[in-house]
């Protein structure tokens, strides 16, 4: 390829307009948590949808089950970040007084 071909095929002016291609970057980081907890959830359900219609029932309680224990382990883990987070901030309040 030649240097004109190459000015045709890639963009090598920074400013130029960016590009309307999709890119994850663009997006706040929770709104990306939320979709991927969606797909999840959407996963999630496919799977007990195939348990149930081809499983054994205690093959769809053990899956309901470690459902269950993940969604209790991310609580744990959500509400220890606030509790960490409201210890820092007394923290800070105790030093300014």
């Amino acid at each position: 390829m030649n240097k004109e071909q190459d000015k045709e095929t890639y963009n090598t002016n920074p400013d130029e307009k960016k590009s309307t291609k999709f890119d994850p970057h663009d997006f706040p980081k929770e709104e990306k948590e939320e979709v991927k907890t969606a797909t999840d959830e959407q996963k999630q359900y496919q799977i007990l949808l195939n348990i149930a219609s081809t499983g054994t029932s205690e093959e769809l309680f053990n899956y309901i089950h470690s459902i269950e224990l993940e969604a209790k382990k991310e609580a744990k883990q959500e509400f220890e970040q606030k509790l960490n987070q409201a210890i820092i901030e007394l923290r800070e309040k105790i030093i300014k007084n």
